[in-house]
């Protein structure tokens, strides 16, 4: 019966033993991946620091777009400014032009009159006449100079109202 006993024991520790073996594996592979989770979590709180980089980068950036935008509104309003003053030419161009107009009227009317008496319009009227012709053409001249510019500035409102709707698009 004691050796019956000692084999009972006997094989009971060497279940314990395996057990214990099992255990130590178990216990190995435990370490294993605490090593891969302690190296997930260094390579997680890198990425994290980058993101962290990443976003004052971008906030930068909407710092720079924003003063961009500002910078843009206020030459939007130059040129809003400006094209008022523009109107405001163009208005008093047009009251000029409807002045030439009569102007020119008057002197057509007046050379009516000059056909009846031709040689003394030739020797005493010419000279108004010829004045008031000049001051038509000039400012006829005046008023087609006006028009380039107002073209010119026509197409660079139009050329920043381009850049800015980009702008905005880009938004």
């Amino acid at each position: 019966m004691e050796n019956q006993i000692v084999n009972q024991i006997h094989g009971e520790l060497t279940d314990v033993k395996e057990d214990i073996e099992g255990i130590k594996e178990d216990i190995k592979g435990l370490k294993q991946g605490q090593a891969k989770l302690e190296a997930g979590q260094a390579k997680l709180e890198g990425d994290i620091k980058d993101i962290k980089e990443d976003i004052e980068g971008i906030k930068e950036d909407i710092t720079d777009i924003k003063e961009d935008i500002k910078g843009l509104k206020q030459g939007q309003a130059k040129l809003e400014a400006g094209q008022a003053k523009l109107e405001t030419s163009i208005a008093k161009l047009e009251v000029g032009q409807a002045k030439l107009e009569k102007d020119m009227l008057e002197v057509k009317d007046s050379l009516g009159a000059a056909r009846d008496s031709a040689l003394r319009t030739e020797l005493v009227e010419y000279p108004r006449i010829q004045a008031a012709l000049d001051g038509i053409l000039g400012a006829i001249e005046r008023s087609a100079l006006h028009e380039k510019r107002i073209q010119h500035l026509e197409v660079t409102v139009d050329r920043h109202d381009s850049e800015i709707f980009a702008l905005k698009s880009a938004r």
